[in-house]
């Protein structure tokens, strides 16, 4: 699709991405994605065929189409979402299905995704959606800071205990990422940050 699609994919993309309550999930997230990917070392990428490529990017794309803290069906939103736009530029249902898959698996729910697909996408899709666990601290502590804006809705105590649960899922994992290189680029890191932040938490939750 690429350039050649419609003005009107693009402009629907922007103005989801800029509405006014997002403050982490904007074009820069999506932005600090392509790039978390562009710097994977081609001997460390798997062999994707041009059609590979094409559903991981835009299930990058249009993965957040979606995003209202007050609902717990994001995900599903976003993908149907994606589904009815690419069709209306012309993408084939074949095509279409893979990518809708890959914007479901982004909930990141309480238990890890099942992989046993064997797609090849989706470890990708996800790591590259969760890098920002293994930034740099000062990185990740602005991160927390603009999720906590997004949840400004949501009293101090409540997003807390919430936010808390969420981390901490993470961290009781085998492991947070499902590629070799996530886990070489980012799994220390993002311990190392999902430590301090639930630390942070329990602090403000005792005091």
């Amino acid at each position: 699709m690429g350039r050649s699609a419609p003005p009107t994919f693009w402009a629907d993309l922007r103005r989801r991405y800029g509405e006014p309550h997002r403050v982490y999930h904007t074009l820069d997230h999506l932005e600090a994605c392509f790039q978390a990917l562009d710097q994977v070392p081609l001997h460390q990428r798997p062999p994707w065929t041009p059609r590979d490529r094409f559903c991981l990017e835009m299930a990058l794309w249009c993965h957040d189409g979606v995003y209202d803290v007050t609902r717990s069906d994001n995900e599903d939103q976003s993908s149907q979402w994606a589904g009815q736009a690419l069709a209306a530029t012309g993408v084939a249902e074949a095509t279409i299905a893979p990518i809708q898959h890959l914007i479901t698996t982004t909930a990141h729910g309480s238990s890890p995704p099942d992989l046993t697909l064997g797609d090849g996408l989706t470890p990708w899709l996800l790591d590259l959606d969760l890098a920002i666990l293994g930034a740099p601290w000062i990185q990740f502590q602005g991160y927390e800071c603009q999720i906590r804006q997004e949840y400004a809705i949501i009293p101090d105590s409540e997003f807390q205990v919430g936010r808390q649960r969420v981390l901490q899922q993470f961290w009781q994992r085998n492991f947070i990422y499902h590629t070799a290189y996530g886990r070489q680029q980012w799994e220390d890191r993002a311990r190392q940050n999902l430590e301090s932040s639930m630390a942070a938490l329990t602090t403000a939750l005792d005091a």
